[in-house]
Protein backbone atom coordinates (compact mmCIF):
# COMPACT_ATOMS: atom_id res chain seq x y z
CA UNK A 1 0.00 0.00 0.00
CA UNK A 2 1.22 3.47 -0.88
CA UNK A 3 1.97 5.70 2.08
CA UNK A 4 -0.15 8.88 2.43
CA UNK A 5 2.89 10.91 1.33
CA UNK A 6 3.34 8.89 -1.85
CA UNK A 7 -0.38 9.10 -2.54
CA UNK A 8 -0.12 12.88 -2.25
CA UNK A 9 2.54 12.86 -4.93
CA UNK A 10 0.43 10.61 -7.15
CA UNK A 11 -2.69 12.74 -6.76
CA UNK A 12 -1.16 16.16 -7.07
CA UNK A 13 2.11 15.67 -8.93
CA UNK A 14 4.26 17.05 -6.13
CA UNK A 15 7.78 15.88 -5.50
CA UNK A 16 8.24 13.68 -2.41
CA UNK A 17 11.30 14.77 -0.38
CA UNK A 18 13.80 12.04 0.32
CA UNK A 19 14.76 11.23 3.93
CA UNK A 20 16.60 14.13 5.47
CA UNK A 21 15.52 16.54 2.74
CA UNK A 22 13.54 19.56 3.88
CA UNK A 23 9.86 19.66 2.90
CA UNK A 24 9.19 22.61 0.53
CA UNK A 25 7.56 25.53 2.29
CA UNK A 26 3.89 26.05 1.59
CA UNK A 27 2.70 29.40 0.21
CA UNK A 28 1.99 31.89 2.96
CA UNK A 29 -1.69 32.08 3.85
CA UNK A 30 -2.54 28.90 1.95
CA UNK A 31 -4.46 27.47 4.87
CA UNK A 32 -6.16 30.62 6.08
CA UNK A 33 -9.79 29.53 6.14
CA UNK A 34 -11.28 32.88 7.13
CA UNK A 35 -12.91 32.99 3.67
CA UNK A 36 -15.15 30.12 4.79
CA UNK A 37 -16.78 32.39 7.36
CA UNK A 38 -20.42 33.26 6.66
CA UNK A 39 -21.25 36.92 7.29
CA UNK A 40 -24.99 36.46 7.67
CA UNK A 41 -25.47 34.58 10.95
CA UNK A 42 -29.08 33.69 10.14
CA UNK A 43 -27.96 32.05 6.90
CA UNK A 44 -25.21 30.25 8.80
CA UNK A 45 -27.65 28.94 11.42
CA UNK A 46 -30.07 27.67 8.76
CA UNK A 47 -27.22 26.01 6.86
CA UNK A 48 -26.00 24.21 9.98
CA UNK A 49 -29.51 22.96 10.69
CA UNK A 50 -29.86 21.77 7.08
CA UNK A 51 -26.47 20.02 7.20
CA UNK A 52 -27.59 18.11 10.29
CA UNK A 53 -31.02 17.33 8.83
CA UNK A 54 -29.54 16.00 5.56
CA UNK A 55 -26.72 14.15 7.34
CA UNK A 56 -24.00 16.20 5.65
CA UNK A 57 -21.77 16.56 8.70
CA UNK A 58 -18.29 15.05 8.49
CA UNK A 59 -17.80 11.47 9.67
CA UNK A 60 -16.92 10.99 13.33
CA UNK A 61 -14.05 8.72 12.28
CA UNK A 62 -12.08 11.78 11.13
CA UNK A 63 -9.90 13.91 13.45
CA UNK A 64 -11.76 16.72 15.19
CA UNK A 65 -9.97 19.57 13.38
CA UNK A 66 -10.68 17.89 10.03
CA UNK A 67 -14.36 17.52 10.85
CA UNK A 68 -14.48 21.16 11.86
CA UNK A 69 -13.03 22.42 8.55
CA UNK A 70 -15.14 20.05 6.43
CA UNK A 71 -18.29 21.13 8.27
CA UNK A 72 -17.37 24.80 7.69
CA UNK A 73 -16.94 24.04 4.00
CA UNK A 74 -20.33 22.32 3.92
CA UNK A 75 -22.01 25.31 5.56
CA UNK A 76 -20.28 27.66 3.11
CA UNK A 77 -21.55 25.61 0.16
CA UNK A 78 -25.10 25.45 1.52
CA UNK A 79 -25.16 29.22 2.04
CA UNK A 80 -23.72 29.74 -1.45
CA UNK A 81 -26.55 27.60 -2.85
CA UNK A 82 -29.10 29.60 -0.86
CA UNK A 83 -27.68 32.91 -2.07
CA UNK A 84 -27.75 31.65 -5.65
CA UNK A 85 -31.41 30.71 -5.21
CA UNK A 86 -32.21 34.20 -3.92
CA UNK A 87 -30.68 35.63 -7.10
CA UNK A 88 -32.41 33.20 -9.44
CA UNK A 89 -35.91 33.43 -7.93
CA UNK A 90 -36.68 37.03 -9.00
CA UNK A 91 -35.17 36.35 -12.42
CA UNK A 92 -37.58 33.43 -12.85
CA UNK A 93 -40.53 35.63 -11.90
CA UNK A 94 -39.56 38.16 -14.56
CA UNK A 95 -39.44 35.42 -17.20
CA UNK A 96 -42.84 34.09 -16.10
CA UNK A 97 -44.42 37.56 -16.27
CA UNK A 98 -42.88 38.31 -19.67
CA UNK A 99 -44.16 35.02 -21.07
CA UNK A 100 -47.69 35.91 -19.92
CA UNK A 101 -47.25 39.31 -21.59
CA UNK A 102 -46.11 37.66 -24.81
CA UNK A 103 -49.09 35.30 -24.64
CA UNK A 104 -51.49 38.25 -24.70
CA UNK A 105 -50.30 39.13 -28.21
CA UNK A 106 -50.28 35.59 -29.62
CA UNK A 107 -52.97 33.52 -31.35
CA UNK A 108 -53.62 29.90 -30.38
CA UNK A 109 -51.82 27.52 -29.93
CA UNK A 110 -48.80 29.80 -29.27
CA UNK A 111 -50.82 31.64 -26.61
CA UNK A 112 -51.40 28.46 -24.60
CA UNK A 113 -47.80 27.39 -25.14
CA UNK A 114 -46.49 30.59 -23.52
CA UNK A 115 -48.91 30.35 -20.61
CA UNK A 116 -48.08 26.67 -20.09
CA UNK A 117 -44.34 27.33 -20.11
CA UNK A 118 -44.75 30.18 -17.62
CA UNK A 119 -46.53 27.76 -15.29
CA UNK A 120 -43.84 25.12 -15.83
CA UNK A 121 -41.09 27.58 -14.92
CA UNK A 122 -43.01 28.58 -11.78
CA UNK A 123 -43.10 24.92 -10.67
CA UNK A 124 -39.57 24.05 -11.81
CA UNK A 125 -37.02 23.64 -8.97
CA UNK A 126 -34.25 26.25 -8.99
CA UNK A 127 -31.71 23.42 -9.08
CA UNK A 128 -32.79 22.73 -12.67
CA UNK A 129 -31.64 24.99 -15.51
CA UNK A 130 -34.21 26.86 -17.57
CA UNK A 131 -35.38 24.97 -20.69
CA UNK A 132 -33.58 27.24 -23.17
CA UNK A 133 -35.20 25.47 -26.14
CA UNK A 134 -38.69 25.67 -24.64
CA UNK A 135 -39.04 21.90 -24.31
CA UNK A 136 -41.24 20.67 -21.51
CA UNK A 137 -39.45 18.99 -18.61
CA UNK A 138 -42.19 16.33 -18.40
CA UNK A 139 -44.21 15.58 -21.52
CA UNK A 140 -46.77 13.05 -20.25
CA UNK A 141 -50.17 13.60 -18.67
CA UNK A 142 -50.95 12.84 -15.03
CA UNK A 143 -50.65 9.11 -14.24
CA UNK A 144 -52.08 7.39 -11.18
CA UNK A 145 -50.26 4.32 -9.82
CA UNK A 146 -52.10 1.88 -7.56
CA UNK A 147 -51.02 -1.00 -5.34
CA UNK A 148 -53.53 -3.67 -4.34
CA UNK A 149 -56.33 -1.56 -5.79
CA UNK A 150 -55.49 1.53 -3.72
CA UNK A 151 -53.89 4.81 -4.89
CA UNK A 152 -50.16 4.88 -4.23
CA UNK A 153 -48.61 7.72 -6.24
CA UNK A 154 -50.02 10.30 -8.62
CA UNK A 155 -47.36 11.38 -11.13
CA UNK A 156 -48.34 14.90 -12.21
CA UNK A 157 -47.32 16.13 -15.67
CA UNK A 158 -45.38 18.91 -13.90
CA UNK A 159 -43.01 16.36 -12.35
CA UNK A 160 -44.48 16.54 -8.85
CA UNK A 161 -46.17 13.66 -6.99
CA UNK A 162 -49.37 13.69 -4.92
CA UNK A 163 -49.56 17.47 -5.31
CA UNK A 164 -46.35 18.43 -3.42
CA UNK A 165 -45.32 15.21 -1.63
CA UNK A 166 -42.32 14.68 -3.90
CA UNK A 167 -41.02 14.58 -7.46
CA UNK A 168 -40.74 11.87 -10.11
CA UNK A 169 -38.47 11.52 -13.12
CA UNK A 170 -37.52 9.08 -15.86
CA UNK A 171 -34.04 7.53 -15.60
CA UNK A 172 -33.79 6.36 -19.20
CA UNK A 173 -34.75 7.63 -22.65
CA UNK A 174 -37.21 4.77 -23.27
CA UNK A 175 -39.07 5.83 -20.12
CA UNK A 176 -39.19 2.35 -18.60
CA UNK A 177 -37.28 3.21 -15.41
CA UNK A 178 -38.59 5.88 -13.05
CA UNK A 179 -37.69 7.22 -9.61
CA UNK A 180 -40.26 8.44 -7.09
CA UNK A 181 -38.39 10.97 -4.93
CA UNK A 182 -40.41 11.52 -1.75
CA UNK A 183 -39.72 14.70 0.22
CA UNK A 184 -38.77 14.76 3.90
CA UNK A 185 -36.14 12.03 4.09
CA UNK A 186 -33.89 9.60 2.23
CA UNK A 187 -36.72 7.48 0.81
CA UNK A 188 -37.01 6.93 -2.96
CA UNK A 189 -38.73 4.19 -4.94
CA UNK A 190 -37.50 2.73 -8.23
CA UNK A 191 -40.13 1.69 -10.80
CA UNK A 192 -39.23 -0.64 -13.68
CA UNK A 193 -41.59 -1.34 -16.59
CA UNK A 194 -41.16 -4.15 -19.13
CA UNK A 195 -41.90 -1.66 -21.94
CA UNK A 196 -42.99 1.99 -22.30
CA UNK A 197 -46.57 0.85 -22.84
CA UNK A 198 -46.63 -1.56 -19.88
CA UNK A 199 -49.38 -0.98 -17.32
CA UNK A 200 -47.56 -2.64 -14.41
CA UNK A 201 -44.27 -1.72 -12.76
CA UNK A 202 -41.90 -3.58 -10.51
CA UNK A 203 -41.09 -1.33 -7.50
CA UNK A 204 -38.30 -1.57 -4.93
CA UNK A 205 -36.43 0.75 -2.55
CA UNK A 206 -33.43 0.89 -0.21
CA UNK A 207 -35.52 -0.34 2.72
CA UNK A 208 -35.70 -3.69 0.94
CA UNK A 209 -39.42 -3.37 0.14
CA UNK A 210 -40.66 -4.86 -3.14
CA UNK A 211 -44.13 -4.65 -4.66
CA UNK A 212 -45.95 -4.15 -7.95
CA UNK A 213 -47.78 -0.99 -8.99
CA UNK A 214 -50.44 -0.75 -11.68
CA UNK A 215 -50.96 2.21 -13.96
CA UNK A 216 -54.61 2.73 -13.12
CA UNK A 217 -55.43 5.87 -15.05
CA UNK A 218 -53.82 8.25 -17.51
CA UNK A 219 -55.62 11.44 -18.51
CA UNK A 220 -54.38 11.23 -22.09
CA UNK A 221 -51.72 10.12 -24.52
CA UNK A 222 -48.23 11.66 -24.43
CA UNK A 223 -48.36 15.18 -25.78
CA UNK A 224 -45.63 16.86 -27.83
CA UNK A 225 -43.91 19.97 -26.55
CA UNK A 226 -45.77 23.06 -27.83
CA UNK A 227 -44.15 25.34 -30.39
CA UNK A 228 -43.24 28.73 -28.91
CA UNK A 229 -43.14 32.00 -30.85
CA UNK A 230 -39.69 33.38 -31.74
CA UNK A 231 -39.90 36.21 -29.19
CA UNK A 232 -40.52 33.70 -26.37
CA UNK A 233 -37.65 31.47 -27.48
CA UNK A 234 -35.33 34.51 -27.56
CA UNK A 235 -36.40 35.43 -24.02
CA UNK A 236 -35.71 31.90 -22.77
CA UNK A 237 -32.31 31.75 -24.46
CA UNK A 238 -31.17 35.08 -22.97
CA UNK A 239 -32.55 34.22 -19.51
CA UNK A 240 -30.89 30.78 -19.55
CA UNK A 241 -27.59 32.44 -20.46
CA UNK A 242 -27.89 34.87 -17.53
CA UNK A 243 -28.73 32.02 -15.15
CA UNK A 244 -25.76 30.00 -16.40
CA UNK A 245 -23.39 32.90 -15.69
CA UNK A 246 -24.59 33.06 -12.06
CA UNK A 247 -24.29 29.29 -11.66
CA UNK A 248 -20.74 29.31 -13.04
CA UNK A 249 -19.70 32.13 -10.69
CA UNK A 250 -21.17 30.28 -7.71
CA UNK A 251 -19.54 26.98 -8.72
CA UNK A 252 -16.17 28.74 -9.14
CA UNK A 253 -16.38 30.17 -5.62
CA UNK A 254 -17.06 26.70 -4.23
CA UNK A 255 -14.32 25.08 -6.34
CA UNK A 256 -11.76 27.61 -5.04
CA UNK A 257 -12.57 26.73 -1.43
CA UNK A 258 -12.55 23.00 -2.16
CA UNK A 259 -9.11 23.21 -3.73
CA UNK A 260 -7.71 24.92 -0.65
CA UNK A 261 -9.34 22.42 1.73
CA UNK A 262 -8.11 19.56 -0.45
CA UNK A 263 -4.49 20.70 -0.21
CA UNK A 264 -4.85 21.14 3.54
CA UNK A 265 -6.26 17.61 3.90
CA UNK A 266 -3.26 16.20 2.08
CA UNK A 267 -0.92 17.92 4.54
CA UNK A 268 -2.97 16.84 7.56
CA UNK A 269 -3.05 13.24 6.31
CA UNK A 270 0.74 12.99 6.72
CA UNK A 271 0.43 12.99 10.51
CA UNK A 272 -2.91 11.16 10.79
CA UNK A 273 -3.54 7.54 11.68
CA UNK A 274 -3.49 5.24 8.61
CA UNK A 275 -7.27 4.70 8.46
CA UNK A 276 -8.07 8.39 8.88
CA UNK A 277 -5.30 9.38 6.43
CA UNK A 278 -6.76 7.09 3.78
CA UNK A 279 -10.20 8.62 4.22
CA UNK A 280 -8.81 12.18 4.19
CA UNK A 281 -6.87 11.57 0.98
CA UNK A 282 -9.96 10.10 -0.67
CA UNK A 283 -11.96 13.20 0.29
CA UNK A 284 -9.15 15.44 -0.99
CA UNK A 285 -9.14 13.60 -4.32
CA UNK A 286 -12.93 13.97 -4.64
CA UNK A 287 -12.56 17.75 -4.30
CA UNK A 288 -10.29 17.90 -7.34
CA UNK A 289 -12.17 16.96 -10.49
CA UNK A 290 -10.22 17.51 -13.74
CA UNK A 291 -10.57 21.03 -15.12
CA UNK A 292 -13.72 21.11 -17.22
CA UNK A 293 -14.66 17.61 -16.07
CA UNK A 294 -17.89 16.60 -14.43
CA UNK A 295 -18.01 16.25 -10.66
CA UNK A 296 -21.10 15.11 -8.81
CA UNK A 297 -22.15 17.30 -5.92
CA UNK A 298 -21.15 15.99 -2.45
CA UNK A 299 -19.27 13.08 -4.02
CA UNK A 300 -16.88 13.16 -1.04
CA UNK A 301 -19.58 11.47 1.07
CA UNK A 302 -18.88 8.24 -0.83
CA UNK A 303 -15.12 8.71 -1.03
CA UNK A 304 -13.10 5.55 -0.53
CA UNK A 305 -13.45 1.85 -1.25
CA UNK A 306 -16.40 -0.27 -0.14
CA UNK A 307 -16.46 -4.04 0.29
CA UNK A 308 -19.54 -5.54 -1.39
CA UNK A 309 -19.31 -9.26 -0.71
CA UNK A 310 -16.43 -10.66 -2.76
CA UNK A 311 -15.89 -7.44 -4.73
CA UNK A 312 -14.85 -3.88 -3.94
CA UNK A 313 -16.59 -0.75 -5.22
CA UNK A 314 -15.01 2.70 -5.50
CA UNK A 315 -17.33 5.59 -6.30
CA UNK A 316 -15.45 8.30 -8.20
CA UNK A 317 -16.49 11.99 -8.07
CA UNK A 318 -17.17 11.98 -11.83
CA UNK A 319 -19.81 9.24 -11.48
CA UNK A 320 -17.59 6.32 -12.47
CA UNK A 321 -17.50 3.15 -10.35
CA UNK A 322 -14.37 1.01 -10.13
CA UNK A 323 -15.01 -2.68 -9.50
CA UNK A 324 -12.07 -4.44 -7.84
CA UNK A 325 -9.92 -1.43 -8.74
CA UNK A 326 -10.78 -1.49 -12.45
CA UNK A 327 -13.22 0.53 -14.58
CA UNK A 328 -16.36 -1.48 -15.26
CA UNK A 329 -19.86 -1.02 -16.63
CA UNK A 330 -21.18 0.73 -13.52
CA UNK A 331 -21.84 4.43 -12.92
CA UNK A 332 -23.54 6.22 -10.04
CA UNK A 333 -25.67 9.32 -9.57
CA UNK A 334 -27.69 10.84 -6.73
CA UNK A 335 -31.29 9.61 -6.63
CA UNK A 336 -32.87 12.58 -4.85
CA UNK A 337 -32.88 16.30 -5.51
CA UNK A 338 -32.40 17.43 -1.90
CA UNK A 339 -30.70 14.52 -0.18
CA UNK A 340 -27.08 13.37 -0.32
CA UNK A 341 -27.47 9.91 1.13
CA UNK A 342 -29.47 7.97 -1.47
CA UNK A 343 -28.07 7.21 -4.90
CA UNK A 344 -28.47 4.97 -7.95
CA UNK A 345 -25.95 2.59 -9.48
CA UNK A 346 -26.54 2.03 -13.20
CA UNK A 347 -25.28 -0.82 -15.39
CA UNK A 348 -24.20 -0.05 -18.96
CA UNK A 349 -25.13 3.16 -20.80
CA UNK A 350 -26.27 5.70 -18.14
CA UNK A 351 -28.89 7.03 -20.58
CA UNK A 352 -30.28 3.53 -21.17
CA UNK A 353 -29.11 1.29 -18.29
CA UNK A 354 -29.72 -2.45 -18.41
CA UNK A 355 -30.04 -2.65 -14.62
CA UNK A 356 -30.30 -0.33 -11.62
CA UNK A 357 -29.54 -0.50 -7.89
CA UNK A 358 -30.90 1.71 -5.14
CA UNK A 359 -28.24 2.49 -2.52
CA UNK A 360 -28.26 4.49 0.70
CA UNK A 361 -25.64 5.53 3.22
CA UNK A 362 -26.67 4.23 6.62
CA UNK A 363 -27.83 7.08 8.87
CA UNK A 364 -26.62 5.18 11.94
CA UNK A 365 -23.28 3.93 10.60
CA UNK A 366 -21.44 6.05 7.98
CA UNK A 367 -19.23 3.04 7.16
CA UNK A 368 -22.20 1.03 5.85
CA UNK A 369 -24.08 1.12 2.54
CA UNK A 370 -27.51 -0.47 2.10
CA UNK A 371 -27.76 -1.87 -1.43
CA UNK A 372 -31.09 -3.01 -2.93
CA UNK A 373 -31.41 -4.57 -6.38
CA UNK A 374 -34.30 -6.23 -8.16
CA UNK A 375 -33.18 -9.55 -6.67
CA UNK A 376 -31.60 -8.93 -3.27
CA UNK A 377 -30.84 -6.59 -0.38
CA UNK A 378 -27.32 -6.49 1.09
CA UNK A 379 -24.80 -4.36 2.99
CA UNK A 380 -21.41 -3.02 1.89
CA UNK A 381 -18.75 -1.82 4.35
CA UNK A 382 -16.17 0.93 3.91
CA UNK A 383 -12.67 -0.54 3.86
Amino acid sequence: MKSPLLLCAFLFGTAVPSPGQATPALPKGLFDFSDLDVKDKDDEKKAKELAKEQELEAAQSLPEQVRRILDRLTVFELVETSVLGKKLQPMRRVVQDKLIGIADDQPEPAKSACIGLSKQIEEQPLEEALPADGAATHASEDVLWETKGRPWALFHASGYMNDTAGEWYAVNRRRTIFVADWYGGPHADVLILASPAATEAEVFNVDGSRFRAKRAKASGAPRPAPVLPTVALKLLKESAKSEAALRIASASAVAEKRTKVSRWLVEEAKAAAPAAAKEMLAIAASFNAPKGGKQLERASRLAGVWRDGTQTLEFRPDGAVLVNGRPGKLTWTWAKARNWGTFLVLTGDPAEPSDIWSVRLSSKDPTTLRITTRDNHRLAKRE
